[in-house]
């Protein structure tokens, strides 16, 4: 009889980062959170970052780059209904000085009102601030992990340790930024936004 055919060996999982990705990091293109191999050979180097670190400040990349893309889009709601409005006011003005027909003078004015009142309505661009925020918060958070670990290293500080501290650490600033962005896209105040914990803390 002859043998049966060897069942393959089960894939190895790719290695993930510790700390789950926000939403805004998930929903970026999987190859934007791809190590690249310069940074597998830098991780793997002596006295380097562990690959889980590595992979921590390129979520952190994501994530910054994601709100980056907000402030642009911010900008351009922010001025969407501001920008007509003050065409269609200074147009008034200047069509009634002209002596034009009061109906088009009437009808940049109606076009200004509606826009202003939209405008205040609608709130485009309210999440400009926060936004920019959360790309300065989060460039500082990876400056921050970058130098603990560097100087832990210098310290001679177990790398496992030191890796587990920071990390632990990076994770309490993680959710503090999480919570005010969400605090602000559900019209919660970030005063009373708390974070969400991911588990206990030691």
């Amino acid at each position: 009889m002859g043998s049966k055919p060897g069942v393959p060996p089960a894939p190895t999982p790719p290695v993930r980062p510790s700390l789950a990705a926000p939403a805004a990091a998930a929903a970026a293109p999987a190859a934007a959170a791809a190590v690249a191999p310069d940074a597998v050979a830098l991780a793997r180097a002596p006295g380097a970052m562990p690959i889980q670190m590595v992979q921590y400040l390129q979520q952190l990349k994501v994530w910054a780059d994601a709100n980056a893309k907000d402030v642009r889009s911010d900008k351009i709601k922010l001025w969407s209904l501001k920008t007509p409005a003050i065409v269609a006011a200074a147009s008034s003005g200047m069509i009634a000085a002209l002596h034009w027909p009061s109906l088009v003078s009437a009808a940049a004015g109606f076009i200004s009102g509606i826009c202003v009142s939209l405008d205040g309505i609608m709130r485009p661009g309210a999440m400009l601030n926060t936004h920019k925020r959360a790309v300065h918060d989060l460039g500082i958070l990876s400056n921050w992990i970058t130098q603990e670990w560097d100087i832990g290293i210098f310290e001679q500080r177990n790398p496992n340790k030191l890796a587990g501290s920071i990390l632990r650490a990076a994770q309490e600033r993680w959710l503090e930024i999480a919570a005010y962005l969400e605090g602000v896209e559900t019209g919660e105040s970030p005063n009373h936004a708390r974070p969400r914990s991911t588990g206990s803390r030691h």
